[in-house]
């Protein structure tokens, strides 16, 4: 006998609910607005490390990528790391 099993997920985010969402590309940038537990490295072989003060609340960094399921990949001092959109906002460029 096969058992079959059906998953849903709902997104507690979606597109349409920050008009910053908008704003978001690649090169824009962005200020951490609350540092993730764990960090996942933008590299081709991903390496995923607990966070010890590599990245803080209030570093800035870039976009450089955006990666499924609302995933961004971010270049702080520290480095390139795949960050969540929850962890950071984006920052108006002044001229």
């Amino acid at each position: 006998m096969y058992r079959s099993s059906v998953c849903t997920f709902a997104a507690d985010y979606s597109p349409g609910d920050d008009a910053s969402y908008e704003r978001l590309k690649v090169g824009s940038p962005v200020m951490i607005i609350e540092a993730p537990p764990f960090l996942k490295t933008a590299e081709p072989m991903p390496m995923m490390r607990p966070n010890r003060g590599v990245v803080m609340s209030g570093d800035v960094g870039r976009i450089i990528s955006r990666k499924p399921k609302d995933v961004w990949a971010v270049r702080v001092k520290a480095g390139a790391f795949l960050l969540d959109r929850r962890y950071f906002k984006p920052v108006e460029e002044q001229s």
